[in-house]
Parts: structure tokens; C-alpha cells; sequence
């Protein structure tokens, strides 16, 4: 089998194939022996070609796991980031052929309840300063249950990573259940550093209600850091490439958000974008949405402002019944910025994604509703709520082309 890998545009042709070559480096798995492998292509992607030289790293006789190599090019050599067990290995190579270890980190940092995974590693700034950021999977033990993606600040000396947060400190990328093996890309034209994951859970991944398909995609997202009172963290937002997908808007500002009333109930859809600005008193118990409603079905995005926490309840947003533990209640700690909490939430036909106070909390859950759950609500409980400004639009599904002069 093939496992999980990345791919690089050899620029320098490093590796001799050729100029500009495409070169994918891979984990095959036979038997449970877990190899890393190479295959290039010279024809932009048509036909590939894997080395004769494979494996171009065998797998250690003293680890069990040892896969999905992310490749990056770094100053005057290429480094890739390895998994293996609770620990992620570190190699440099000066014509992706050759690799010699260079580095490890682990040792019992962050989450260590389940089997590392699909490392990424890149660096962003940060003030006036830069650190640099990896993130990894964890097979178990993620903060909604079951996977997750963990992430780590720290240096990196082009060898070895060093992390600057305590050994015992776990910093989540996602909150929700299906946020998994994210990898990010290099030389983005406009030098941002945007992220992809797998929408699924390995507690159900296949198990999902769904035919022909397991799990999804996240939307795209834009990756930033910022000083918190808790130390740098990492920043999530959707891709401002999004509002091209825009339709019918409704807009509203300064309203008293009041119990048992419905500001949005003639509005309905399967895929919307929600932007919520709210002023928080303590004239509150709860607030939110709920999305995607229909007969005994709903998935409520909502704050409580006692305990300055944002949830994201699924037990009643669909099929649930396929896995026990699926529909359960997750949750974050989110302060106000200036008594202000934000949500920027997408809906989908089978998600929910929410980026909250500009991205610093995010959540993305798979959800099962039926065809005709396309309703909204917008409601408060135990007191009323100021909605400062409320946007929700309606999303067109997204399209893609390409002309055959573009791909030659």
C-alpha cells in the first residue's frame, strides 16, 4: 500500500530527472514495514516514473511506525519531517535521493495518547520576529475525542526543531472532531501559508453515513500567529477566496437579541456563511445558532458567558447512530476581545466549520442531516443579547476549470 506523502517542484533539478521536475516522496507499507519512497515526473504530473533506488529510506528495525514524509526545500538543502511512533524524525538531503537523519523531537511533548502522524513544519512571523510551527497528528487522544492535530512553536536551525512551550503544554489547531492530517503548501504566489485537512475522525472514519465517499476536505485556510496572554499561538481563517462564492446577503446591525423570538426564521439554506459580531453583558446565559434545523434535528454553535466557553453540539444533527461517542458536545475556552466575541461560521451539505475571535478557536465537525434540515436560528437564552452586526449569505457550490493552454 501507499501511505501518505508530499510533493516538490525540484526548481535546481537537484535530483537529475530534469528541469522543473515533479518529484513525490512516500510511505509503502508491505507488511507492516514501513518504507520511504520516490517517484518524479517530467511531464508536469501525466505519467510518473518511481526510483529505481527505492526505498530511499528503510525502515528502522527498532520502530514500528515510520511514515508520511512532508518535503521542503530549506536555504541550500531539502529537509523532510518523518512520524514515527510519538516522535517526529528529522532528515536533510542535498538531491531528495540521499537522506541522512538529522534531528528528533518528541520525548513525551504534547499529546502522546495516540500514534504520531503527517507532520508539517513552516515557519511565520510574528511582530517583528519569526518562529517556526509543527503540526502533527494524533491518532487518539484528540480534544473532541478520538484524532486530532496538535501543533508545537519553536526554532528551527534547518537540522532540528527545539519547541519554546513546556513539555507538558498541548496546543490544538481545531476543537471539533474532524480536523486530520493537515499539510500545508510552499511558495504560495502570495507568500501566505495556507492549509488543507481531512475532515474524518479514525474513531468512524469508516463508518460515515455516505456512499461512495469517506470524509471531506476543509476549506482552504491562512495560517498566522499572534501574542496571546498564554503565549504565541496559531490563527486559522478561511481563505478570503470564499466570498467569490457569495450569493443572496442579509444584513443586520444593532439588534436587542431577545428569548423565543427568531431573527433569521425565513432564511434557509445548505451551504451559508454566518459573520456574528456580539457585545457581551453578563445579562446572559447562552447564545448562538442553530443550523441546519429541521424535524428533531439541529446543530447549535453556541457561547456561554459564565464560563466564557464556546460549544458545538451535534447529538442531535442528523445520523449520529452509526458510532457511539459520535454525537457528543464540544467545546473551547473563548474571552471576549473587548466584550466582543466574533463567529465566522460555513455551513455545508456535511459540515460545520467555526472560526472564532478571528480564528484563534476553530471547530470543524462532520454532521448527517437530512436533504430537508436547511433552517436557522439565531437565539438566546436566560437574557437578552446585543447583536453589534450579523451577516449570513448564501453560498454558491464551488466551481473549477482549467483550459488545456493553462495545463501545458
Amino acid at each position: 500500500m501507499i501511505f501518505s506523502g508530499s510533493a516538490v517542484v525540484d526548481w535546481n533539478n537537484t535530483a537529475g530527472f530534469g528541469e522543473k521536475a515533479l518529484v513525490v516522496i512516500f510511505t509503502y507499507n508491505k507488511d507492516h514495514i514501513e518504507t520511504q519512497n520516490l517517484a518524479y515526473s517530467t511531464d508536469k504530473g501525466r505519467t510518473w516514473t518511481k526510483s529505481a533506488i527505492n526505498p530511499i529510506i528503510p525502515h528502522p528495525e527498532h520502530l514500528k511506525d515510520f511514515r508520511d514524509p512532508k518535503v521542503f526545500w530549506h536555504v541550500d538543502h531539502w529537509v523532510m519531517s518523518l512520524a514515527a511512533g510519538d516522535t517526529i524524525l528529522f532528515y536533510t538531503s542535498l538531491d531528495l535521493k540521499h537522506w541522512e537523519q538529522s534531528g528528533n523531537f518528541g520525548g513525551g511533548y504534547g499529546s502522546t495518547d495516540g500514534v504520531w502522524e503527517t507532520p508539517d513544519l513552516f515557519e511565520l512571523s510574528v511582530d517583528s520576529e519569526t518562529r517556526w510551527v509543527l503540526t502533527v497528528g494524533v491518532g487518539n487522544g484528540g480534544p473532541a475525542g478520538g484524532s486530532g492535530t496538535q501543533y508545537f512553536i519553536g526554532d528551527f536551525d534547518g537540522r532540528n526543531f527545539t519547541s519554546e512551550n513546556p513539555q507538558d503544554a498541548t496546543l490544538w489547531t481545531d476543537y471539533g472532531a474532524d480536523y486530520y492530517a493537515p499539510q500545508s503548501w510552499s511558495d504560495e504566489p502570495n507568500a501566505r501559508r495556507l492549509m488543507l485537512g481531512w475532515m474524518n475522525n479514525w474513531q468512524y472514519a469508516n463508518l460515515i453515513p455516505t456512499t461512495s465517499w469517506r470524509g471531506t476536505f476543509s476549506l482552504i485556510r491562512e495560517l498566522s500567529l499572534t501574542r496571546t496572554e498564554n503565549g504565541i499561538r496559531l490563527i486559522h481563517q478561511p481563505i478570503p477566496e470564499m466570498q467569490t462564492l457569495r450569493s443572496e446577503h442579509h444584513r443586520w446591525q444593532n439588534e436587542v437579541i431577545k428569548p423565543d423570538t427568531n431573527l433569521l426564521a425565513d432564511i434557509r439554506g445548505k451551504s451559508l456563511e454566518i459573520i456574528a459580531e456580539f457585545q457581551i453583558t453578563n445579562d446572559i446565559d447562552r447564545f448562538g445558532f442553530h443550523v441546519r434545523t429541521g424535524q428533531n434535528e439541529q446543530t447549535t454553535i453556541s457561547y456561554r458567558v459564565k464560563d466564557k466557553t464556546l460549544y458545538v453540539d451535534r447529538t442531535q444533527s442528523g445520523r449520529v447512530d452509526f458510532k457511539e461517542g459520535f454525537a457528543r458536545i464540544h467545546s473551547a475556552d473563548l474571552s471576549p476581545i473587548n466584550n466582543v466575541v466574533r463567529l465566522h461560521i460555513f455551513v455545508d451539505a456535511s459540515s460545520v466549520e467555526v472560526f472564532a475571535n478571528d480564528g484563534l478557536v476553530v471547530f470543524s465537525e462532520c454532521i448527517f442531516p437530512s436533504e430537508q434540515s436547511q433552517g436557522l436560528e439565531l437565539f438566546a437564552e436566560g437574557g437578552e443579547v446585543m447583536l453589534n452586526s450579523l451577516d449570513v449569505y448564501q453560498l454558491n457550490p464551488a466551481k473549477f476549470s482549467i483550459s488545456e493552454k493553462q495545463l501545458c
